[in-house]
């Protein structure tokens, strides 16, 4: 996370043409990555207590949802899916692009 908030808001400050328009590029930022951060500590928390079970019934139906999950995953016919990782939004995050939200038709600075 701490690389894509710099680059993210390195690209908004280079968009920045003059010094009066950083407080503009800090809102930019914090609109983009606001939401990521915000998804990201969600699943952060529910993978926290998710994957700590005590032994028991909630451990074993974890155990059972995963590997069923695993199974599936595996069956599928369709190899781009199937190399589809769960957690690819966290790794496969393209910084660059969320910040084309600077870009797309208005420009911002």
């Amino acid at each position: 996370m701490a690389v894509e908030d710099s680059a993210t808001l390195a690209e908004c400050v280079a968009r920045a043409a003059t010094g009066d328009q950083l407080p503009l590029a800090m809102q930019v930022y914090e609109t983009i990555r606001k939401p990521r951060a915000e998804k990201m500590k969600a699943a952060s928390e529910y993978s926290g207590v998710e994957k700590h079970f005590e032994d028991g019934e909630e451990q074993r139906n974890r155990d059972d949802r995963m590997r069923a999950a695993l199974i599936q995953q595996t069956m599928m016919i369709n190899k781009v899916e199937q190399n589809r990782h769960p957690s690819a939004w966290i790794v496969g995050h393209d910084v660059l692009g969320s910040v084309s939200i600077c870009r797309s038709g208005k420009r911002i600075f």
